[in-house]
């Protein structure tokens, strides 16, 4: 995967192309057993794929869904700290 390529015009805006690239780097980058944060993103040179995921894709964990690693969240989501069951069991 060249890096230094320019993609061609509105190529971030279909889903499929963000998931050959977000499942090409991580094919190349083991470590990671799901899709990184945008700031490993955005240092391994994939700051456009980060936008997009933002941009078009609905956010992180809409696109981890669309890569089938649903239920995988590296935050926790907007709010949740006020359920408190979950601060309860989180802090366990």
């Amino acid at each position: 995967m060249n890096k230094m390529t320019r993609k061609p015009y509105r190529y971030w805006q279909d889903v499929k192309n963000g998931i050959k690239e977000a499942l090409a780097f991580l094919s190349a980058h083991p470590e990671y057993k799901v899709l990184p944060s945008d700031r490993v993103l955005n240092s391994n040179g994939l700051m456009s794929l980060s936008v997009a995921i933002q941009q078009y894709y609905g956010g992180f964990a809409a696109f981890r869904k669309a890569l089938g690693q649903e239920g995988v969240e590296l935050r926790v989501s907007k709010g949740k700290w006020l359920d408190v069951d979950y601060a309860i069991n989180a802090t366990r």
